[in-house]
């Protein structure tokens, strides 16, 4: 695949997540209303402004925010179908404003949705290929540091290695799914093979995928499984199309290296 069809396919995951992380925000619109948990009058004194951002501020005030939100809303939909700089650099702009308002409850999914959504705008609006590969490959890193990073925490957590944590987050309400977790239940061991499962792939498969394409593309493959698995169980559903639009980069990531290794 060229770095085209790569940008292409980047292109719908991340605007299809942003779009659904809109709407998600909108069917929330009422607690951003004064009283509220996201209301700005809750929200603006635990946020620190730079000078910068002191600018902008009013942005986020609650008579601003949502107007803001439908209308970047109607401008990822379009973008969609249409490719316009002014108005990726619009969808960029809210989404950070929006990343900054939420600052306190955000997750990795929107860190990486941001991430990739900045990469992929830097991209698209490049001429030079060198800008293009510099900016696939900031998405790439980020996304596989991400993982890795929380294969480490597990790797190094006595809970994680016995399989207890995996226990413990599939019994609670929040994450858990209660039908799944009491047929777990009956073989225990199970727990462990997925927490081992779960530190295999966040630990050590991102080093496999940027060696060699085929590589990338069993990381991708399991990746999707792993987020498809945790949407349907644990109801992470942002986690899907934010970390599966970083994924053509990993794979355009790991051609770049086998062909700087190997054929350079």
């Amino acid at each position: 695949m060229t770095i085209a069809n790569l940008l292409e396919l980047t292109r719908y995951l991340i605007l299809s997540s942003v779009l659904i992380d809109s709407l998600e925000t909108l069917a929330k619109r009422k607690i951003y209303k004064k009283g509220g948990v996201f209301s700005h009058y809750l929200v603006l004194p635990r946020l620190r402004f730079s000078s910068l951002f002191g600018r902008t501020r009013i942005f986020i005030f609650d008579q601003a925010f949502m107007p803001l939100i439908w209308i970047k809303t109607t401008a990822t939909f379009v973008s969609l179908f249409y490719l316009s700089a002014p108005v990726l650099l619009f969808v960029l702009l809210i989404q950070w404003l929006s990343f900054v308002r939420h600052k306190s409850s955000n997750s990795a999914a929107d860190q990486i949705q941001l991430i990739v959504l900045f990469g992929y705008v830097v991209a698209q609006l490049s001429p030079d290929l060198l800008l293009r590969q510099m900016a696939m490959s900031f998405i790439a890193v980020n996304l596989l540091i991400s993982y890795v990073t929380a294969g480490y925490f597990k790797l190094t957590s006595e809970k994680w290695r016995s399989g207890d944590a995996m226990r413990v987050v599939l019994a609670t309400d929040t994450y858990g799914d209660s039908k799944f977790y009491f047929k777990l239940l009956t073989k225990p061991f199970l727990f462990k093979v997925m927490a081992w499962s779960t530190i295999c792939f966040d630990f050590f498969l991102p080093f496999v995928a940027i060696m060699h394409p085929m590589g990338s593309l069993l990381f991708i493959g399991l990746g999707v499984a792993f987020h498809a698995g945790n949407a349907y169980f644990m109801g992470l559903n942002n986690f899907l199309l934010a970390f599966a639009a970083g994924f053509p980069s990993v794979y355009y990531l790991s051609v770049l290296i086998n062909s700087a290794l190997f054929h350079g």
